[in-house]
């Protein structure tokens, strides 16, 4: 994985990722671009609620 931003404080995180298409891991102050999910996961998700 390979962080596409780093140093934030999860504040700095939370309002940068509001302004984002996609959606980011935060971990320990790095940002990491998540993979799509697929329809299985889509599945799982929804069963589980």
């Amino acid at each position: 994985m390979i962080a596409t931003r780093d140093n934030l404080t999860p504040d700095d995180y939370f309002a940068w990722e509001a302004t984002q298409l996609e959606k980011h891991e935060y971990i320990d102050g790095k940002v990491y671009a998540m993979s799509g999910g697929s329809v299985n996961h889509g599945r799982i998700a929804k069963s589980l609620n």
